[in-house]
């Protein structure tokens, strides 16, 4: 932890997107993903997953990485004013490394206290019955992020596979605490294995978050797809090139039955509303946020 360097809540997804209900995000790691440091606690970027889009902003220096300090005033500026407290851990930087776990506790006990909703969504957070206990007091829910492990070399390098992730997702879903796994995939292609075994262990659907894979460069693109080129891809509207990426516009049969989504295909948002239903008037608290000037960030 260093002193002075604040876990700051910010603006969520929700400011930009109308049917996204994270209004706040919070990352209690800085200057590189814990993903990326490797077992001697070196940080290499290059290990940070192959999709990220948050990987830009972190440092080269391979001992940028530092755990932020958690304040209560944080939690205290968004209690008793805004309808909808749902704050999402883990935007930019993973939250569930054992480096910064005193941190997310104390952090969900924040959440417990002013009854903020904590989306916790992590690749490297395994069974943690603090953890599970605070986010179940909290109405919050725990994500626990699967890919494809060629994607991933970071999480894989510390024992972090997607098979053990999905362990520790059961574990959660178990123990009672509210958990998705949250797949990350190219939705143009059919489920492999390891997908349907995802959907079957956690019950089906509500107990999986499809996320669409946008392909953020084409060294990635032409890594992971033989059967067509990135100009193929773009030409015959298999996906759109929007903002340096390549975005699904169709979705593959073996997707449809999956009924939460995050993301966008084929130019449509979808919102698999996190927490649970939420029992107000969306449109007016959007707007009641524009009039204090809470979403004011740049969409990334």
């Amino acid at each position: 932890m260093t002193k002075g360097l604040v876990a700051q809540i910010v603006n969520g997804k929700g400011g930009h997107y109308p049917l996204c209900i994270i209004d706040f995000n919070i990352d209690i790691e800085s200057g590189i993903c814990s993903i990326a440091i490797n077992a001697k606690g070196r940080a290499n970027r290059d290990n940070a997953c192959s999709y990220c889009y948050a990987s830009y902003i972190y440092k080269k220096d391979p001992k940028a990485y530092r755990v932020k300090t958690i304040k209560e005033s944080e939690f205290k500026k968004i209690a008793n004013k805004y309808p909808l407290h749902i704050l999402r851990f883990g935007k930019n930087f993973e939250c569930g490394h054992k480096r910064s776990r005193l941190e997310l506790v104390q952090a969900l006990k924040y959440c417990v206290q002013y009854k903020i909703r904590p989306v916790v969504t992590s690749k490297l957070l395994e069974f943690d019955k603090d953890v599970a206990d605070l986010v179940k007091a909290a109405n919050g829910v725990i994500h626990i992020s699967l890919g494809k492990d060629e994607d991933e070399p970071g999480a894989i390098a510390q024992g972090s596979t997607n098979e053990w992730r999905l362990e520790q997702a059961m574990a959660y879903k178990k123990y009672g605490c509210p958990t998705q796994v949250r797949i990350v995939a190219d939705v143009t292609m059919p489920m492999n294995a390891f997908h349907k075994k995802a959907f079957t262990s956690m019950g089906g659907s509500h107990g999986v978050l499809l996320t669409p894979l946008h392909y953020t460069n084409k060294a990635h693109f032409e890594s992971m797809r033989q059967d067509v080129t990135w100009k193929q891809a773009k030409d015959s509207g298999l996906f759109s090139y929007v903002k340096g990426d390549l975005r699904p516009n169709i979705i593959h049969d073996d997707w449809k039955q999956t009924k939460e989504r995050c993301g966008i295909i084929a130019s449509r948002e979808y919102c698999n509303n996190c927490v649970g239903k939420i029992d107000f008037n969306k449109t007016k608290y959007k707007e009641q946020l524009i009039q204090l000037k809470w979403n004011t960030e740049p969409a990334v």
